[in-house]
């Protein structure tokens, strides 16, 4: 059959709609999880007590013979909280709601210290009011009572006090929805510490470039070789409409939020990231579609610290303990015992140095040579958790000091060092 040009458009036109289906069905399970968290977490403070006329009747004929013993056993911390400083309340704090599980209790304590714009102090203060069923009870009589003292107040004042509630509720909001994006896309936030640039300049696109060229250069890096699948997985992120918009998200937090310090020192790392050594692999596989980022860079750090006597054989270094006995990582790989067989044969005949010594008793255990191969095998969470724990000072050495043919020296004191854990560099660098 002879293809005509026509013929050729409308192939073309089949793959574009095919690609937008795909995209379209990704966007709507993205969404759907978004959605999701924003109607769990993202809720507003239902209970903080604004005064409500027809409310306020039915409260005075309830509590005129209670409130004054009730005064009493209410602690004065709560007044302090929500009626001096306008916090939420503590229901919103842990974001439950009124009747909640003491699942979903203990899940959201765990949420909130990793990342939360109120104090640890309040909020495990929130966790034990909420988690007594009898305090609970309390303080659900001191919500109610609260809007009889919001009454009180001079309209000015209460007008104060309502900005300062909104502003605490708002930046929580934000604060909680950023975390979900780290959570999410955890890569793409460590990518923005480490110094990659943004996506578009990845690409090379404009910063306002419009989705009919984005699909269009899609569509031509499918049909290309493998050497531009990294523009690909980039276009197919900017091309889905909810992705493209938690990316912006992310975005937009960081420039409101990220402190100074690491502002400037995220600048002073872009100025090198060519030299980091990640390859395109690297890129796709741990930041752009990484969900277990975090676990492998502790594990790294684990794994590392505790067997500090194979620094010399692990990356950047060429030789490993492999080529020291002159074996090949892959010789008799699903085989233990035929692998202890070559090894003992190459060892019996090397000189027996200390460097021997050690290579062979690394790889004739099963455990050893497993994390020694998983470390070998996965260099990029070394140079990651480098660059994580490098000080400003180590980092303008590099930019000023080292010699632009030089490799970078990705190495470690053969102890820990006295840096923030992972964690906190991850999620405590907003102010």
């Amino acid at each position: 059959m002879k293809i005509t040009l026509n013929s050729i458009s409308e192939i073309k036109q089949y793959s574009v709609k095919k690609v937008l289906e795909v995209i379209e069905e990704k966007s709507q399970m993205a969404k759907k999880k978004y959605e999701e968290w924003i109607k769990k977490y993202l809720m507003r403070d239902y209970y903080w007590p604004l005064p409500i006329k027809s409310d306020l009747k039915r409260l005075e004929k309830q509590m005129r013979r209670k409130y004054k013993s009730l005064i009493r056993k209410i602690p004065p911390e709560w007044f302090y909280d929500l009626i001096e400083c306008g916090l939420p309340t503590y229901y919103f704090i842990l974001s439950v709601k009124l009747q909640f599980s003491k699942h979903d209790l203990e899940k959201n304590l765990e949420l909130k210290l990793d990342h939360s714009s109120f104090d640890t102090e309040i909020i495990l203060y929130a966790h034990e009011i909420l988690s007594d069923p009898s305090t609970r009870s309390l303080y659900n009589q001191f919500l109610q009572l609260s809007t009889l003292y919001f009454k009180t107040f001079e309209p000015t004042k209460l007008k104060k006090l309502e900005a300062t509630h909104l502003r605490y509720v708002r930046k929580e909001q934000e604060y909680m929805l950023f975390s979900y994006l780290v959570r999410e896309h955890l890569g793409w936030h460590i990518m923005e510490l480490i110094g990659f640039p943004d996506f578009y300049t990845l690409a090379g696109f404009r910063k306002k470039i419009k989705r009919e060229k984005i699909l269009e250069n899609y569509v031509s890096y499918s049909t290309k070789s493998n050497n531009d699948e990294l523009l690909k997985v980039i276009c197919e992120i900017l091309l889905t409409p909810q992705l493209h918009k938690e990316y912006r998200l992310m975005r937009s937090f960081k420039k409101k939020y990220l402190k100074t310090n690491v502002k400037r020192i995220i600048k002073k790392r872009r100025k090198i990231w060519k030299k980091w050594g990640f390859t395109i692999e690297d890129i796709i596989k741990n930041f752009l579609y990484g969900s277990d980022l975090t676990e492998n860079l502790q594990k790294w750090a684990e794994y590392y610290f505790e067997n500090i006597d194979w620094q010399e054989f692990l990356p950047p270094n060429r030789s490993n303990f492999y080529t020291l006995l002159g074996l090949f990582p892959n010789t008799a790989a699903n085989d233990h015992k035929r692998f202890r067989k070559h090894l003992f044969e190459q060892y019996k005949s090397s000189k027996r140095t200390p460097e021997v010594n050690l290579a062979y008793s690394t790889l004739k255990d099963p455990a050893s040579k497993k994390i020694y191969d998983w470390l070998l095998f996965n260099d990029v969470y070394r140079k990651v958790y480098f660059i994580l724990t490098l000080e400003e000072e180590e980092l303008d050495h590099l930019l000023h000091y080292q010699p632009k043919k030089c490799e970078l020296p990705f190495y470690f004191q053969n102890a820990l060092p006295n840096k923030p854990l992972l964690t906190s560099l991850i999620y405590d660098i907003f102010s």
